[in-house]
């Protein structure tokens, strides 16, 4: 074997641990950016979960007043209108009256 042969000799096995070395980085590379992906996946899967539970608390704290609000409404008119048909009614027959008229519209 001549000095030729040992210098293509030593430069195939350079090249075949460059090759190794440079496929070894690019696994690790790899591994290091899914593991990357999988955290900023968690991550927003975190914050979307948050926002969505703020999100439903916000709007439970507009709806519940609103809806609270409006039956208050519908019930103070139809207070008005059951006042007005009774009214000049005799008392003990109006009291009568006004329980069978809130069994009906309240129950």
């Amino acid at each position: 074997m001549g000095i030729q042969d040992i210098e293509n000799k030593i430069l195939e096995d350079a090249q075949a641990e460059a090759l190794k070395i440079k496929k070894s980085a690019e696994e690790q590379a790899s591994l290091i950016s899914q593991e990357f992906v999988n955290k900023a996946e968690e991550e927003y899967q975190n914050i979307l979960k948050k926002a969505k539970l703020k999100a439903g608390a916000l709007q439970k704290s507009i709806i519940v007043p609103a809806r609270l609000e409006a039956k208050n409404s519908i019930l103070a008119e139809k207070h008005k209108l059951v006042d007005e048909v009774f009214k000049g009614k005799n008392p003990k027959k109006r009291e009568e009256s006004l329980e069978k008229v809130a069994n009906c519209l309240f129950n």
